[in-house]
């Protein structure tokens, strides 16, 4: 496992947060998500800002798969965002949450023929992810579908390599997602010339560990391929193109990538359209994108008590309340998303590494398996001790959205911080015992 180094300066809102935080948490609650809700509009208003607006001419989902808290997406829809679903949940979260169809995006590679029907019912943008869902689609709008205001567009893989996380990687020759491009070009050409309900492309190149080069050639190719349809076509065919999603986060500093001098940003990444990809700014095509990372990522914090520290193997250990239950990704692939961490008395009071003596030490979450780190050999305060509190930086993303059921954790309560760390209000209860064992229960049958 390789570390992040640990946090060293706290910003002055995480110096407000904490105090308010510790006091918030008890053997009833040990942990918690805190999320900066003011923050988050600001990286939505980044992407908003970035892209050339014009009415109808631009869609910007968030994609909930990151982060599908009610009142942080709500947050999203009333600055204009959209918002990119993968599941018959995910998109009935949407619909409740009061998205409307047209600024929905439905992306998945098994989607059953149910699913597909609502939503074209319902209008929904749909990506179809290969070519049999296409004939699916056909058949449906040929007989059950009578008509739909659905925008209709298939995903592609240009197979274009990986970026530095093979596992997020999508757009390697073996993908899982789209259809692959090299090997399909000439058919996908005659697909669109055929069926006008199809009228848009997709392309996602990864996630996290994508360079900025790599996302430009993913938009290049699906440009290049609707300049080619819309030739073959007579027309213009093909109108919308579905840039997906990829902007890395820096996960080594504190401070949001929209500001950043290192970070990709929105900025960065239209600039380098403007100038590789001219053609996607003609005014010839609506542009959607997907940024569900980038976007939440910094905005989250996620506060533990430590339970107990112990000496094991010349190391120490502090064992604290949120491990692979949220952590997923870091527990099981350590060396490809770490977090860093900072630590924080019991009163909330920063406890510097570079102050004192420290030793190495491991952040062991409560799950009953060995991988069970949050953070390994990491240089931390000696002093560190039971009661005191670790932060795990940069938890926004992907973390409480894969939250695993195994032991039967419950799922943390989710602060909404705002105005600088100073307001602290409840967006998600802490999950319920009852609610958490339901999953295992026998149904209810009458007697």
């Amino acid at each position: 496992m390789h570390p992040l180094p640990p946090v060293e300066v706290p910003g002055d809102n995480l110096t407000r947060l904490v105090p308010r935080a510790a006091s918030v948490l008890d053997d009833d609650r040990p942990c918690a998500f805190f999320f900066d809700t003011d923050m988050f509009r600001s990286q939505c208003q980044a992407i908003l800002r970035a892209f050339p607006q014009g009415e109808g001419r631009a869609l910007h989902a968030l994609a909930m798969k990151a982060n599908p808290i009610a009142a942080v997406l709500k947050i999203g829809r009333e600055l204009g965002m959209g918002v990119e679903v993968a599941s018959p949940g995910e998109l009935e979260h949407a619909l409740r949450l009061g998205f409307s169809p047209d600024r929905i995006v439905l992306d998945s590679p098994a989607k059953t023929r149910k699913e597909l029907k609502r939503a074209l019912q319902l209008g929904v943008h749909i990506n179809a992810d290969n070519l049999e869902e296409l004939a699916r689609i056909e058949t449906l709008l040929g007989g059950e579908v009578a008509s739909t205001a659905s925008v209709i567009g298939v995903r592609i893989n240009p197979q274009l390599g990986e970026g530095s996380i093979a596992v997020v990687g999508t757009v390697a020759p073996t993908s899982k997602f789209g259809v692959p491009l090299e090997e399909n070009r000439d058919i996908l050409t005659d697909w669109f010339r055929r069926c006008p309900w199809l009228s848009a492309i997709h392309c996602h190149v990864g996630s996290q560990g994508c360079p900025l080069g790599l996302l430009v050639q993913g938009a290049r190719s699906i440009v290049n391929l609707a300049e080619e349809i819309n030739a073959s076509c007579a027309t213009q065919r093909v109108t919308t193109l579905d840039l997906g999603g990829g902007m890395p986060v820096d996960y080594n500093a504190d401070i949001i990538d929209s500001k950043s001098p290192h970070g990709i940003t929105p900025e960065k990444f239209v600039g380098a359209l403007a100038e590789k990809v001219p053609a996607l700014f003609s005014g010839n095509y609506r542009i959607v994108t997907e940024y569900g990372r980038w976007v939440s990522a910094k905005c989250g914090l996620l506060i533990s008590r430590v339970e107990y520290t112990k000496a094991a193997g010349g190391r120490r250990i502090a064992s604290i309340h949120a491990g692979a239950d949220v952590f997923l990704r870091t527990c099981y692939q350590p060396s490809a998303w770490p977090h860093r961490v900072s630590v924080w008395d019991d009163r909330g009071k920063f406890r510097d590494p570079t102050k004192g003596k420290t030793d190495i030490w491991d952040i062991v979450g409560p799950v009953c398996f060995r991988g069970d780190i949050v953070a390994a050999e990491i240089l931390l305060p000696r002093e560190l001790s039971s009661g005191d509190h670790i932060v795990v930086h940069d938890a926004g993303a992907y973390t409480l959205a894969m939250h695993s059921r195994y032991n039967s954790r419950q799922a943390p309560a989710v602060y909404g911080v705002s105005n600088y760390g100073n307001k602290l209000e409840v967006l998600v209860e802490q999950e319920s015992m009852d609610a958490a064992l339901a999953m295992w229960q026998a149904p209810q049958t009458e007697a």
